[in-house]
């Protein structure tokens, strides 16, 4: 995340959404996810200056190993983090081809932002998978990631027993919801905590 301040308004954190080349891949852009502009944004023109601050956050750093297996898990604007990652694992000129590893995303929300350009990613790259399913309400986005995971229960844990594999958890409440999840496929949940 970066924290904007627009004329009038206080410091704001809003998620990265773009790689580190930024979407123009000329390290001259940053792309963010911005909810709902608010008052804030809502009187800026292209050209008005803004102050920002940060990065803030390292929690979500791509490991080193270009063979690593990436398990990324998200509700609906918390997967703009991810956006960032995949642009430069599979799209981005400078970072698209050094990665061999598998990459899976798992999406649960009633927007799936991203959902057209993931489903294009998806198509060009055949060590991506995206799982993006529509939730019904806020309520429902962690049981409609737990089910759309439920489908693919038994790959996911396979994946997870190897130590190239990372797992990554973007979202209010998903950490706890992948918890159960993991403790359930686990043959014997204690498995799944040591892991």
């Amino acid at each position: 995340s970066i924290g904007v301040m627009a004329k009038g308004c206080g410091l704001r954190l809003y998620p990265i959404s773009s790689s580190r080349v930024g979407d123009d891949q000329r390290s001259k852009t940053l792309s963010l996810y911005v909810e709902s502009p608010g008052d804030c944004f809502s009187n800026l023109k292209v050209g008005d200056k803004l102050n920002i601050t940060g990065p803030v956050g390292t929690e979500m750093l791509l490991p080193a190993d270009p063979h690593a297996t990436l398990i990324l898990v998200a509700t609906e604007h918390a997967v703009a983090p991810f956006r960032g990652q995949l642009r430069w694992l599979f799209h981005d000129r400078v970072g698209k081809g050094h990665f061999k590893g598998l990459a899976w995303l798992f999406v649960g929300g009633i927007s799936l932002p991203y959902d057209e350009e993931f489903r294009a990613l998806e198509q060009t790259s055949p060590t991506f998978r995206y799982l993006g399913i529509r939730a019904v309400s806020d309520e429902a986005l962690t049981l409609a990631v737990q089910r759309q995971m439920k489908d693919y229960s038994d790959e996911l844990w396979r994946l997870l027993q190897s130590e190239k594999s990372h797992l990554y958890i973007s979202g209010k409440g998903l950490e706890e919801a992948t918890s159960e999840f993991f403790q359930d496929v686990a043959a014997v949940p204690q498995n799944w905590i040591q892991l």
